[in-house]
């Protein structure tokens, strides 16, 4: 193949530049491949040199094709647009709404370009989850891990589901539009091969009968949200008991009111159950929580906000 490369370029009185070009050998990462060197292959009579690691669309694939180099960058990404945005995420006078685009604008946005390669396995996710989980604190003005809250409640109110819920979808609605493309993937997607253990076509195909079973997208994140975050939380049992989840829409009066964005951000506290700590409860000895009050929405604005 390489020999009829290099003479086409001579019949068209081309170059390469081979410092550009690169070789990978694809093998499995088993002891029998270890040690083994790999083959060098020969352009125009000079070496091409050969790589680990090649970067397609900025994804990149080592020699293994494992996932592992593609969740470690993602992993990087997202920590740092969290850390970027920090400062904002963390200031009680900004209303939870601008929070929460904010959120997903910069920080879960990232997760979706790899998300077709994810899938709905909460472990290749768990790392990039771990970090949306401290920006969803850093909203909800929680900032000391000894308040006992829930992160299913506070998900909830920001209706922001997993990352595995958002992986899922994306991975299935990618399955459905290749089934009709033009690429060699739709004869990938339209002839699943049956005897491999495992393959991105088999589990898309599998992870989209579970889906379409579901019914419609609201229900398959609610899977979701109870496989990964809700658990056997007392506190999660409480926030779906008394339904707090169809009076979320609380946060559209911080549009109205911005100046009460720190009573709105003890609002949702009191929704999740938010436990107070010695802090809080030094200042409120000392006689200072009437400055809770004053900021409390539901104090001066009952009669606007009795669905509440």
């Amino acid at each position: 193949m390489l020999k009829k490369v290099n003479n086409w370029a001579k019949y068209n009185k081309m170059n390469f530049g081979i410092n550009k070009c690169a070789t990978m050998v694809i093998r499995p990462d088993s002891p029998l491949f270890k040690y083994k060197k790999d083959s060098t292959f020969y352009l125009a009579g000079q070496p091409i040199p050969i790589s680990d690691c090649y970067t397609y669309l900025g994804i990149p694939f080592d020699k293994t094709l494992f996932l592992l180099p593609v969740i470690k960058l993602l992993n990087n990404k997202v920590m740092k647009a969290l850390f970027s945005v920090g400062n904002f995420l963390r200031n009680s006078r900004i209303p939870l709404p601008f929070k929460k685009l904010v959120l997903n604008a910069f920080v879960i946005s990232k997760v979706s370009y790899f998300a077709p390669l994810l899938g709905s396995n909460k472990n290749k996710s768990k790392g990039a989850q771990k970090f949306v989980n401290m920006g969803l604190y850093w909203a909800a003005g929680v900032h000391n891990a000894k308040s006992f809250v829930s992160l299913y409640c506070i998900s909830k109110d920001f209706n922001i589901p997993p990352l595995s819920a958002k992986c899922a979808l994306i991975q299935t609605r990618c399955f459905n539009k290749w089934k009709s493309s033009n690429c060699i993937i739709s004869y990938l997607v339209n002839n699943i091969p049956k005897t491999r253990k495992h393959t991105w076509t088999k589990e898309s195909k599998i992870l989209n009968d579970k889906l379409v079973s579901k019914g419609d997208t609201n229900a398959i994140k609610d899977f979701y949200w109870i496989r990964d975050v809700k658990r056997n939380s007392i506190k999660a049992e409480f926030y779906d008991n008394n339904k707090f989840y169809e009076t979320n829409n609380y946060l559209d009066l911080c549009y109205d009111y911005p100046e009460l964005s720190l009573g709105f951000q003890w609002l949702m506290k009191a929704r999740y159950g938010y436990k107070f700590d010695a802090s809080v409860a030094k200042i409120a000895k000392l006689g200072y929580c009437k400055i809770v009050l004053i900021f409390c929405p539901c104090y001066f604005f009952f009669w606007k906000t009795k669905y509440y």
